[in-house]
């Protein structure tokens, strides 16, 4: 084999690897930047000890009871007792829209809440912070890409995620919108609404 073969074999590889990089980052999300919010009244709530019950949720709909779920009436596996959702959602005139989904998590103790806490950090890798049982994630905000079939083009869709631990409770909020100058302020008027409700079962 000539040296030009040789050569010629390395750069057929490094251009192959090349496009192999390209086509991966091609088909990933966007990721846009930091979030523009403030978590402060969760991240600073504090309990004394873990959560008996939450009890009622003003605006939320409770879907596990006692580790049932209650459309389904299938039993949890992973120690959740207890679960509300709630979903804000408005839409525009020419398909823009926000929204903003809440679930609150009561797990039956601290390991098993943070185990599901773990498993969600790992599944969107994303770093933990904070510490113990008063953790927390905050993702980029990504702008979504079509499937396969829409040739991965980049979407009008926005995307962050929040996640706290907080003792043996978890608390998500995820937000989708088509505009990220819209509705600037309404997740941090949810969070600080969270942060009221669930001091006074402290």
């Amino acid at each position: 084999m000539t040296y030009h073969d040789v050569l010629y074999k390395r750069l057929s590889l490094i251009i192959f690897f090349f496009l192999i990089i390209l086509a991966f980052v091609s088909c990933s999300d966007k990721v846009i930047g930091p979030q523009t919010v403030d978590i402060t009244p969760i991240r600073n709530l504090t309990f004394t000890k873990p959560i008996t019950s939450i009890g009622t949720m003003e605006g939320f709909k409770k879907t596990v009871e006692n580790g049932i779920y209650l459309e389904s009436k299938a039993k949890d596996t992973e120690g959740l007792k207890e679960a509300f959702q709630y979903n804000f959602r408005v839409d525009y005139p020419g398909y823009d829209y926000t929204v903003i989904w809440v679930g609150i998590e009561n797990y039956g103790n601290l390991e098993k809440a943070g185990a599901a806490f773990d498993r969600f950090a790992l599944d969107a890798k994303l770093k933990p912070q904070g510490s113990d049982d008063n953790r927390y994630l905050i993702s980029q905000v990504i702008q979504l890409r079509t499937n396969l079939e829409g040739g991965y083009r980049l979407t009008k869709s926005f995307r962050s995620k929040l996640v706290f631990q907080k003792k043996n409770l978890l608390i998500y909020i995820n937000e989708d919108k088509s505009d990220l100058k819209k509705d600037i302020t309404w997740k941090n008027e949810i969070i600080r609404n969270i942060a009221k409700s669930l001091s006074s079962i402290n």
